[in-house]
């Protein structure tokens, strides 16, 4: 068709280049048009390989390349990916990591077609050291009871903006479980602390959560077991020391009782008692009424051998189990002149 100027109209082939001749022939006035499809030859991908983590994103090129190797823009390219499964890519090249494994890329314009290889590694993912965390402690004491659980990173990349909390607890007494974590780049140390000062003897469960903004996989749950145990029992002896007095020769023993009681919890039991004195003749002897509490041991301090002056002896009570064994009681004797 001829337009008004007498030059043929333009030609419009959408996504083709074409060559164009036109000239007059003879005094007819009609136009010659040749056109010839110019073909892709190759396409090239950029990068290749391509190599990511979970979770990232990259933009790849595609060069569309004509006999003779000369690059050619406007034609459109069709984006495919061998297993979508691990690797999309859109309609403009841009391809996104779901899952580690290896695949590729394909972008295809005409008959030509071009691939680049995808790897996927794994993404930063929280590891612990341990699946569960367990405290052992005593009812009452202030003394807090540590334990420490790895954090490290499982995964590729970097593990950074690691964070920790206590998600639950069946416990009503607010504080008796601490965590804190020593860094927030992975590896770090998880510390957590049980502190059994006013909760009864039972068993305490808490469950901590650790998390991380970069964390392909996570967060990770730590379940926290605190077994708050009773008191050991105690011994308790009264008086604390013992202060006697007899008479050269005296046939008959001055003498005390102690009281032996348990300041602590569970039973105590299996109580002994035994005497130290110095060397020489023997005057201090210590008598148990009952090897379990409460009870008392009998003192008896005998002069008839002894010259006047002071002596010094201890008596020693002891019980297996019990958290102050054993407890001394110290024993001055003065002995004076007939």
């Amino acid at each position: 068709m001829m337009a008004r100027s007498g030059f043929p109209s333009p030609l419009r082939a959408t996504g083709l280049a074409v060559l164009l001749t036109w000239g007059l022939v003879g005094l007819s006035g009609c136009d010659e048009v040749a056109v010839r499809v110019i073909e892709v030859e190759a396409v090239e991908l950029e990068p290749d390989p391509v190599e990511l983590l979970e979770g990232e994103s990259v933009e790849v090129s595609a060069t569309m390349r004509i006999e003779g190797g000369r690059i050619l823009s406007g034609r459109p390219v069709e984006w495919t990916s061998d297993d979508p499964s691990l690797v999309t890519v859109s309609a403009t090249g841009r391809l996104d990591a779901h899952l580690a494994g290896t695949t590729r890329v394909r972008a295809r314009a005409g008959r030509a077609e071009g691939s680049a290889q995808v790897t996927v590694s794994p993404g930063p993912a929280i590891a612990l050291s341990a699946e569960s965390l367990s405290l052992e402690g005593v009812s009452g004491e202030e003394a807090e009871v540590e334990g420490e659980v790895a954090v490290t990173n499982g995964g590729g990349g970097v593990l950074a903006d690691l964070g920790v909390e206590i998600v639950s607890s069946d416990a009503a007494t607010a504080g008796w479980l601490l965590a804190e974590l020593d860094g927030t780049q992975a590896p770090t140390t998880l510390r957590v602390r049980g502190v059994a000062r006013d909760l009864a003897p039972g068993s305490y469960g808490a469950l901590l959560r650790v998390d991380g903004a970069t964390a392909r996989l996570g967060p990770v749950d730590l379940p926290v077991v605190f077994e708050v145990l009773d008191p050991p029992p105690l011994i308790q002896v009264s008086p604390g020391s013992v202060a006697l007095s007899g008479v050269q020769g005296s046939r008959e023993p001055a003498t005390e009782v102690l009281e032996v009681r348990n300041a602590g919890g569970g039973e105590l039991t299996g109580l002994t008692v035994s005497v130290r004195q110095g060397p020489g003749t023997v005057w201090l002897e210590a008598e148990l009424l009952g090897t379990s509490a409460p009870t008392e041991v009998l003192v008896r301090a005998w002069s008839r051998e002894l010259a006047p002056g002071e002596y010094t002896g201890t008596v020693v009570i002891g019980a297996p189990g019990a958290g102050n064994s054993p407890r001394e009681v110290n024993v001055r004797f003065t002995v004076g002149g007939p």
